[in-house]
C-alpha cells in the first residue's frame, strides 16, 4: 500500500520572527504608533540583560519648513507654541520612529515633518497642503 506524502511546499510553515524584547528605562513606557497599530516598548534599568536603548535625539526645523511656518504666523498674527520634533531610535534593532515638530495655538496641534509639503491638524488623520497653513491658522486664533 502507498501512503501519501504532502509536498514540502505544502507542509512547510514559515513564521515571521517574533518582536523583540525590550526592557524599561526608569518608570515610563515608550508607545509607538505606526499606521494606526500599537507596539509597547517596556525597557529596565540599565544595567544586567540589557537588550535595547531609547535614543531620543531633537530634530531641527528645515529652512524652508521655518520660513513657511513663520509667515503664516506674522500674516495671522498669531502667538504660537512651537516644539521641535525628535528622532527616536532603538538600538541596537532598526526601529526608528520620527517624532513630529508641533505649532500649538489654543487647542490645536499642527503637526509637521522635514521635507514634506502638507501638515496634519491633531492627529495624523487630517491631512492639509502647507498652502493651507494660513488659513488653520486663522481658524485656530479665532477659537
Amino acid at each position: 500500500m502507498v501512503e501519501f506524502q504532502p509536498s514540502k511546499l505544502s507542509t512547510w510553515v514559515r513564521f515571521p520572527s517574533p518582536a523583540p524584547f525590550v526592557k524599561i528605562v526608569g518608570t515610563t513606557d515608550v508607545e509607538i504608533k505606526l499606521n494606526s497599530r500599537e507596539l509597547s516598548f517596556f525597557v529596565f534599568k540599565k544595567g544586567c540583560d540589557d537588550m535595547l536603548n531609547i535614543i531620543k535625539e531633537k530634530l531641527d526645523l528645515s529652512p524652508d519648513l521655518k520660513k513657511k511656518i513663520n509667515w503664516a504666523k506674522n500674516y495671522t498674527s498669531t502667538p504660537i507654541k512651537l516644539e521641535k520634533g525628535h528622532l527616536i531610535r532603538l538600538e541596537p534593532s532598526n526601529l526608528a520612529y520620527v517624532d513630529p515638530h508641533k505649532v500649538i495655538i489654543n487647542n490645536y496641534t499642527f503637526l509637521f515633518f522635514n521635507g514634506v509639503n502638507t501638515f496634519y491638524v491633531n492627529n495624523l488623520n487630517d491631512k492639509h497642503n502647507l498652502s493651507e497653513l494660513e488659513k488653520y491658522f486663522k481658524l485656530a486664533k479665532c477659537s
